[in-house]
């Protein structure tokens, strides 16, 4: 495996073994603050810190460049649970969660040899898990004889872990900022009136015509009677008078 670029490294010197769960801490919530940040499920999150905690395990040396390892993690869970991911999508997310504000990395020698190492990881995983995922997730059932003082003693131990460090690349912890200050009450609504009742204008009458109806389809006008005597022409009070050529041509003088 060749060395990975210095952008998803651990920072600093590996922690002594007394830090151990500190670290794999920290390294769990790096991989739930990515794979939401990613939109993947609870599934998908829950297989990659398994398969995270199975690594470090099996084969500790691996599990050192811790970051490079939850980056892999994501890209495998994403897959054997339906929703795969793209390896430029994946690197960006977690470099932009291990360095905030920095822009995305350009497509140089640096980026493809990040993703050589994202690749590389992943089959190394895939090979130390035995290719076996999903994985069987080991808080599904919680055991029968756990008591209330057993797990009030688990939640402080989680506590106290969550506030030795609460950013994921390393620093000291960061007090919680104040709650805000309640929101005013809103005013009451103003009393709902009555409505006005709505006199109904009087009929309208209709004063225009209906035209006849129409005869019905099919209906044809009666033949004329030829028994019924036609009216005489009317008569003109003054006839038109008729032009009409002289009986002698005129003398032309």
């Amino acid at each position: 495996m060749t060395s990975p670029p210095r952008a998803l490294t651990s920072r600093g010197p590996p922690e002594p073994g007394g830090a151990e769960a500190r670290a794999r801490f920290r390294t769990a919530r790096f991989i739930m603050e990515a794979g939401v940040k990613l939109g993947l499920g609870s599934a998908a999150l829950a297989t990659a810190c398994s398969s995270f905690h199975a690594l470090a395990a099996v084969a500790p040396a691996l599990a050192q460049e811790r970051f490079l390892v939850a980056a892999a993690a994501l890209f495998v869970a994403a897959k054997a649970q339906g929703t795969p991911r793209r390896a430029r999508d994946v690197l960006n997310v977690t470099l932009r969660c291990l360095h905030p504000g920095s822009p995305p990395p350009a497509l140089d020698g640096n980026f493809w040899g990040l993703r050589d190492s994202l690749v590389q990881c992943e089959l190394l995983l895939l090979r130390a898990l035995r290719f076996r995922l999903p994985l069987a997730h080991p808080h599904k059932v919680l055991s029968p004889g756990l008591t209330p003082a057993a797990l009030e003693g688990i939640e402080r131990e989680l506590l106290g872990l969550y506030s030795l460090d609460t950013q994921v690349g390393g620093g000291a912890a960061t007090p919680a900022p104040p709650p805000p200050p309640p929101l005013p009450a809103p005013p009451p609504p103003p009393p709902r009136r009555p409505p006005a009742r709505q006199t109904e204008p009087p009929p309208h009458k209709r004063t225009d015509r209906r035209s006849p109806p129409c005869p019905p389809h099919g209906h044809r006008d009666p033949p004329p009677n030829p028994d019924r005597a036609r009216d005489p022409p009317p008569k003109l009070n003054n006839p038109p008078q008729v032009l009409t050529e002289p009986e002698t041509p005129p003398k032309i003088k």
